[in-house]
């Protein structure tokens, strides 16, 4: 067989720490199980524009009724408006916002998830402004607060 058939034993193990390394690489890369999946809810990206290291990404998230985004938190922020429906936001110390047409909602820092209770369809239009590459939102743990 020719050399190429047969790596040379520097050349295996390299090859093997490389393997090593990815297999390594893929498990820390791999996205981590959600805390509390999100269900009904569809993010609808409008698009991103990039600006010296800062990504702004513009989304509709369409709640579907009785949809949530599950528990999260954002690296960035996130400032929004409600153009239909309602939707409650509750944060990692319970307290709660219930947003409806027109009115703001932000996202940004705390642990939080946002719930439609409703029993029509609820809009957020958002900005996720990010450093370049970061994901748009990050599983968190399900904070101990009754159901809204």
């Amino acid at each position: 067989m020719s050399r190429a058939q047969h790596p040379t034993p520097a050349c295996a193990a390299v090859c093997a720490a490389a393997s090593v390394a990815a297999a390594a690489l893929a498990v820390v890369a791999a996205p981590a199980a959600s805390a509390t999946p999100p269900s009904g809810v569809i993010p609808i990206p409008l698009g991103t524009v990039s600006i010296a290291g800062t990504d702004v990404t513009a989304r509709v998230i369409v709640f579907s009724p009785g949809g949530t985004t599950g528990w999260h938190t954002h690296d960035g922020d996130v400032p929004g408006i409600v153009t239909g429906g309602y939707i409650i936001r509750t944060l990692d110390d319970c307290s709660v916002y219930t947003a409806g047409p027109g009115d703001p909602m932000s996202g940004g820092g705390a642990a939080h998830v946002g719930t439609n209770t409703g029993e029509t369809t609820a809009f957020l239009w958002s900005l996720y402004i990010d450093q370049a590459g970061d994901p748009p939102a990050i599983d968190a743990p399900a904070a101990d607060c009754p159901e809204p």
